[in-house]
């Protein structure tokens, strides 16, 4: 018995765990905004929360892991990158993210002077 559950507390969370559980928070707090189908004028700046766990993520990781063929049709890849960039974490130049990469050049071009 170690000493957390001795004095009946939580362990401490492990990274893995940790980054899971912000990556359901991005999803659950962005999602509206990476729908494919709700309007491309949805912004996230109204979402401390959204926000909040855009900035704690990896979106990069996210656009690997997540953004495969089944899930694009759920979630959009440039509203991914958009939230991202609203957010203040831009993805860089040129990053995959689901199955578009060409936007990415124009999106950091556009949004940097939004």
């Amino acid at each position: 018995m170690n000493a957390h559950s001795a004095f009946g507390q939580n362990p401490p969370m492990s990274g893995v765990r940790r980054w899971c559980g912000d990556m359901f928070n991005f999803v659950k707090h962005c999602a509206i905004y990476m729908h494919r189908y709700s309007p491309s004028f949805l912004k996230p700046d109204r979402s401390e929360q959204c926000c909040a766990f855009a900035r704690k993520v990896n979106v990069v990781l996210f656009c690997k892991i997540f953004l495969i063929k089944d899930t694009e049709k759920m979630f959009d890849p440039i509203k991914v990158a958009m939230v991202a960039s609203y957010c203040g974490k831009p993805l860089p130049r040129y990053t995959k993210c689901g199955s578009k990469s060409q936007f990415l050049d124009f999106q950091h071009r556009y949004c940097s002077k939004i």
